[in-house]
């Protein structure tokens, strides 16, 4: 006897007359033998909930060669003008976060950390317009809480990354991050620099009582930052979890220009 998704079912040797009872035949369900199962689940690349928008960087295209500026670039709601000031919704005083924490870094300051914080890095960036009461008054712009990535496996993990581009200049940065994890504490530490060489080149013309006036503006900006991070998380329990981050940026900015 055969069916589908069961096996077939065969008596052998079988003598067959007016009398004979077969009994009820059961057909029992065919059992497939796996060698293992893997399950896995994708995230999607934006998720929206009532206060926040989530732009999730980690096992996307947009986790390779970019750094944080980059990023917000590309994130849903978040623009930046010409001098990288970053506004969300149209709503400039956005204020950044990092992990939850206040970055305190503004300016030139916070650009340069922002390049120097590779994407590699970064889990998710969480984009709130929409702060609630535990956040600072000085947020009610808007908010952009960067989260970095924390390894999960316990005892020493570690990564190296670079990326690089050639236009007129070459753009390069290298990055090292490690840390040490039990299950009393983690710590962790993140090294970074950044070269970045770039030309502008600027045409103005203008006419001023009948005479017309030609303006042409060369600068050569260089950019050398370096930037440290260090950390460590502390498990006090099931479900107690104090963290005490030290993050520093420390950047170094000349330019030149000839007219």
């Amino acid at each position: 006897m055969t069916f589908l998704g069961a096996p077939d079912l065969r008596h052998d040797n079988l003598q067959l007359d007016r009398s004979t009872d077969l009994g009820t035949l059961q057909l029992a369900p065919a059992g497939v033998d796996l060698v293992e199962a893997i399950v896995t689940a994708a995230r999607a690349l934006v998720e929206v909930k009532p206060d926040r928008t989530i732009f999730n960087v980690q096992g996307t295209i947009n986790a390779a060669g970019n750094d944080a500026l980059a990023l917000l670039r590309m994130a849903p709601g978040v623009t930046l003008d010409n001098n990288d000031n970053i506004s969300v919704l149209s709503r400039a005083g956005v204020i950044i976060y990092v992990d939850g924490r206040r970055l305190p870094l503004t300016g030139t300051d916070l650009t340069n950390y922002l390049r120097n914080l590779i994407a590699e890095q970064i889990d998710r960036i969480d984009i709130i317009s929409s702060p609630g009461a535990k956040y600072e008054a000085e947020g009610n712009a808007g908010i952009i809480d960067i989260r970095l990535k924390k390894a999960e496996n316990e005892g020493t993990n570690g990564t190296l990354a670079a990326s690089g581009s050639q236009g007129r200049y070459a753009i390069y940065s290298l990055n090292a991050s490690g840390n040490y994890r039990n299950r009393r504490f983690n710590l962790f530490g993140n090294l970074g620099y950044t070269a970045n060489d770039s030309y502008t080149k600027s045409v103005f013309t203008s006419r001023q009582n009948q005479f017309l006036l030609f303006d042409r503006q060369y600068s050569q900006p260089q950019l050398r930052t370096p930037a440290a991070r260090v950390g460590l998380d502390l498990y006090l329990g099931k479900t107690l979890h104090a963290r005490g981050p030290l993050q520093r940026a420390v950047s170094v900015q000349c330019a030149r220009r000839a007219e």
